[in-house]
């Protein structure tokens, strides 16, 4: 048994409790949290900082690994994506693999319990599978071309099998509007099942919405680049997540990532469609955001839903710490409470994810992990740029 406490708790979704302690198993999982000013108790662990739950990190591409430092910076989406496809036979399978365990390793150090991991082949698998992180895989499909609507989704099935041989939780979802041909995104929206998590990037970039809008720009150009047959295509006249909400399927639990250039207009659009407030889901990557396009994510336009946070890869981040993306954040937009922001980070992550049960909060019964957050100025509860997290358990 351990009794760990610290001048606050953060249990993720309560009020801060004030050298409260945390009671908890040789196996991790919370026995009692306890708010008590009394004086130590005996065999308690004290720090100085906060305490707070693991962290759920929604949104990673962790088998981009081995592309760090390897795309510019503020090259714009198009760029990003041409030097991804670029690199694709640049890394042997070997050298991939690697830079993916250390990825999984540096979030684990970085206090990372969770992560919602983006996909297009297997070479992640065998780490996840050994991992000390629980991950939620999502194989992404994408392929502009009709004809092969069909064979993308099956070689998307044999994926999702090659995850269950794994004993590894995941199912198939769309990589964006502008990189799947309508085939076969209803394809995908149309087999979806009750239970999975549909994930998207929508709106990351202007340019995605003027290809929708006006059928210009350079996504519109490279698109036509790949696929010849979007000469003859006639955008719908509405932005790409409109476009989406044509397609994303009824009553599923549903993670919009990125959303950069996403207007009022848009979340009002999509909160009136989606219906159900508990099944939407923003996630905020804003490093990754700053790193590609020089430009940060309106917080404020989601303040009455359920945000989250994500890394997205080291491809467009120099590091995977929900922290780091937390102090982005914070710096930027120093109005935001310490408090909601943690919630964005384990309990509204853990719920996205479908995990709460075990994660994203510190109460009995769970094993959520335990960080500590150093150097946070105490009285004012906002994080320093020398702020650090330690993984305790």
């Amino acid at each position: 048994m351990r009794k760990i406490s610290a001048n606050y708790i953060f249990t993720g979704n309560t009020t801060p409790i004030r050298n409260g302690i945390v009671v908890l198993n040789d196996d991790g999982v919370v026995l009692d949290v306890l708010n008590t000013s009394d004086k130590e108790q005996h065999s308690q662990e004290f720090y100085n900082g906060i305490i707070v739950p693991g962290f759920v990190n929604t949104h990673c591409h962790i088998e981009l690994s081995h592309l760090k430092n390897h795309i510019p910076a503020g090259c714009g989406m198009v760029d990003f994506i041409r030097g991804v496809i670029a690199s694709a036979n640049e890394f042997t399978l070997e050298e991939k693999k690697d830079k993916v365990k250390f990825a999984d390793d540096l979030m684990y150090a970085r206090g990372i319990s969770v992560v919602g991991d983006v996909s297009n082949k297997s070479v992640s698998f065998e780490q996840k599978k050994q991992s000390k992180i629980k991950y939620h895989t999502f194989v992404e499909a994408l392929g502009s071309k009709r004809e092969f609507a069909d064979k993308i989704y099956s070689d998307s099935v044999h994926l999702v099998d090659i995850l269950k041989q794994y004993n590894l939780a995941g199912n198939i979802v769309p990589h964006s509007t502008y990189s799947l041909s309508p085939e076969l995104l209803s394809t995908i929206c149309e087999r979806f099942k009750a239970d999975e998590i549909f994930s998207v990037h929508n709106q990351e970039s202007g340019t995605e919405n003027d290809m929708f809008l006006f059928g210009k720009g350079d996504m519109m150009d490279f698109v036509r680049m790949i696929n010849p047959e979007y000469s003859e295509w006639t955008p719908p006249g509405i932005s790409s997540s409109n476009y989406l909400l044509e397609f994303i399927p009824n009553n599923v639990k549903t993670l919009l990532v990125h959303n950069t250039e996403v207007t009022q207009e848009d979340v009002n659009n999509i909160t009136k469609s989606i219906g159900n407030n508990d099944n939407l889901f923003w996630v905020l990557c804003p490093k990754s955001n700053m790193y590609i396009h020089n430009k940060i994510v309106d917080y404020k336009l989601f303040k009455s839903g359920n945000i989250c946070l994500g890394t997205d890869s080291l491809a467009s981040n120099n590091d995977l710490s929900i922290l780091s993306e937390m102090k982005m954040l914070h710096k930027m937009n120093p109005e935001i409470e310490l408090t909601e922001m943690i919630k964005w980070a384990t309990y509204n992550g853990a719920r996205a994810l479908n995990v709460d049960k075990e994660f994203g909060t510190i109460s009995k019964g769970k094993k959520p992990g335990i960080n500590l957050i150093s150097n946070v100025d105490l009285a004012s509860f906002t994080l320093r740029d020398d702020s650090f997290v330690k993984r305790l358990l």
